[in-house]
């Protein structure tokens, strides 16, 4: 099955392409080659690319791959975890079946791992907010927020009242 085709039926149908899942072969080789190395990569290139704005490159791109090749080998941890705590649920010990769920469970956290990108489209906040609010009597609140290049915040007032005598 297309990679894509699968992604979206896990995320939309999961129900569905669970049975379908359960019912084709595979072997661990094939899960890794055909869909866990391709998926993972998308948090982990993302994150290089988000942790550009925060780190050199040679630190972001150790800190990817370290993260890329952990998270390799936890699919397998997690399939062990599962087989073995299977009986405890009423289940039967099948490391391949506890493989498909250790390898298609993180589906939805990979593809949603796109949004991590978001922190790079920090040029699209403003450089400061300006706000004024007005009482009725002429007294009056103006407020400033501005942002820093790592995400600092700041506010200032100058607030002005009008007192009747």
């Amino acid at each position: 099955m297309d990679i894509v085709q699968r992604v979206k039926n896990i995320i939309v149908t999961p129900k569905t392409e669970w049975a379908v899942i359960d019912a084709e072969p595979a072997t661990v080789e094939s899960l890794y080659k055909s869909y866990i190395i391709p998926l993972s990569a998308i948090p982990a290139v993302i994150g290089f690319l988000g942790s550009l704005y925060f780190k050199s490159f040679f630190g972001a791109l150790i800190g990817s791959i370290l993260s890329y090749v952990v998270g390799l080998g936890l699919i397998y941890v997690f399939a062990l975890i599962i087989d073995g705590l299977a009986p405890t649920f009423g289940g039967t010990k099948n490391m391949m079946s506890a493989f498909k769920v250790a390898a298609f469970s993180p589906t939805p956290i990979w593809v949603a791992s796109i949004l991590i990108i978001v922190p790079l489209l920090g040029f699209l906040v403003p450089i400061a907010m300006r706000e004024r609010y007005e009482g009725r009597e002429k007294e009056h609140i103006d407020g400033v927020a501005t942002y820093g290049r790592f995400r600092q915040f700041q506010v200032s007032t100058n607030e002005t009242f009008l007192l009747k005598r």
